[in-house]
């Protein structure tokens, strides 16, 4: 009966108030924990110039520019919007503003990732997924300066404009398609400046492409929409190694800046079979450890399911095989396991490149109806309880100075 009651509660909510109370409920506890478990949680968030985990190095690109190598493996436009907005409000303070323009950013993006989650999921997948998403530990980047608030309003902007572009049941205006296909050219375009992603969406992109050709996908209204994210992704990329080559550190610089974060092409099988974090955290080895085999296990079962038993899959809406997005989201997060296992013998910031991002829980709300889960609401309330109880920890842990992944 009670199970029932919070389904019952969960659809007579609307957008607003679900948006509203999400956004209230991760201010009080961000508040509570920076400000209750130590003291100078509060002062380090607000009042601190430096020294804020890799923030700093946004905050001293955003400062002094492009001087060394190793700054060459952040990409332009975070610190460019940090210095922007600096200016613009006459403040030296760059950290508080790389935090406060995060948490900006982050609620933003919002109300467009719930319209994406409510049109492509019933309304109780739609918001536990959602909440998951809002209330994981990696969140916690969505306030704190990195660019992951950033690159998730792109990322929601973008499987939003990607669905009503592909979904021919949508009718538009001329006007409004052409509107679509320019604000996809635009926020592609932000992706390939924000992150260094090209290569991740590069090979998720053509491999969905083999994958419809196998189930005999008409894949002709996916060519030109997902054709043009894949060039105007590469043209922000381009535009950055050209930015590099004009300052003197080579085309190459953002891949040869890897090697000052001890990042080394090779197989590093300690991933596999004696795993650790950077900061040596438990906690935070569970959350890597979860981001990296979770979309490896859902591609294997997929696999095992297509090609070895050759059984369809389908999902509420349409057979899963046909997804399009779906299966971009999920190489792409397969294709960062696979990036952390050729170049780096710890885990290093993978929870934060899966979690902190909206496309795999996606992917985990289409693989809970594709193999039919009987209790899929009960497994992400339960997952939603596990991850507000780490969100929480982790920000007792920014308070204590710990590294959070």
């Amino acid at each position: 009966m009670f199970r029932k009651e919070i389904l019952n509660s969960i659809d007579r909510a609307s957008s607003f108030k679900i948006i509203f109370y999400s956004i209230t409920v991760y201010i009080f506890v961000m508040f509570l924990m920076i400000g209750y478990v130590k003291s100078n949680g509060f002062y380090k968030y607000f009042y601190i110039n430096d020294g804020l985990y890799d923030v700093e190095i946004y905050v001293n690109i955003a400062k002094n520019g492009y001087n060394t190598i190793g700054n060459f493996a952040i990409f332009p436009l975070w610190p460019f919007l940090i210095q922007i907005v600096s200016n613009m409000f006459f403040t030296n303070n760059y950290m508080l503003v790389a935090n406060l323009m995060a948490l900006f950013l982050f609620f933003i993006s919002l109300p467009i990732l719930w319209t994406f989650f409510k049109n492509v999921f019933e309304k109780r997948m739609a918001l536990l997924l959602f909440l998951c998403f809002v209330f994981n530990p990696l969140s916690i980047f969505h306030a704190i300066g990195y660019s992951e608030s950033l690159t998730t309003l792109e990322f929601s902007i973008w499987l939003l404009l990607l669905y009503r572009i592909t979904n021919a049941k949508l009718k538009k205006s001329f006007l409004k398609n052409k509107m679509e296909y320019l604000f996809l050219i635009l926020i592609s375009y932000c992706i390939g400046l924000s992150r260094p992603l090209f290569v991740q969406l590069f090979l998720s992109i053509v491999l969905t492409f083999f994958i419809l050709k196998y189930f005999k996908v008409k894949i002709k209204n996916f060519l030109v929409p997902l054709g043009i994210s894949l060039f105007s992704i590469f043209a922000g990329f381009f535009t950055f190694a050209l930015f590099s080559y004009i300052k003197g550190f080579g085309f190459g610089a953002s891949f040869r800046a890897q090697n000052e974060w001890n990042r080394v092409l090779g197989l590093h099988w300690d991933i596999l079979f004696h795993p650790h974090s950077v900061g040596g955290s438990d906690n935070v080895l569970n959350w890597d450890l979860q981001a990296f085999w979770m979309p490896i296990i859902i591609f294997l079962a997929l696999i095992f399911k297509f090609f070895i038993r050759n059984n369809n899959l389908k999902t509420d809406k349409n057979p899963i095989q046909y997804d399009v997005i779906f299966w971009i989201a999920l190489l792409f997060s397969c294709a960062h396991s696979a990036v952390q296992f050729l170049t780096y013998d710890l885990f290093f910031s993978t929870s934060r490149f899966i979690f902190a991002l909206p496309l795999f829980f996606y992917v985990i709300g289409k693989t809970l109806y594709a193999f039919n889960f009987k209790y899929k609401y009960y497994i992400l309330i339960f997952y939603f309880i596990y991850s507000f109880s780490f969100f929480i920890y982790w920000w007792t842990r920014f308070s204590r100075e710990g590294w959070m992944g």
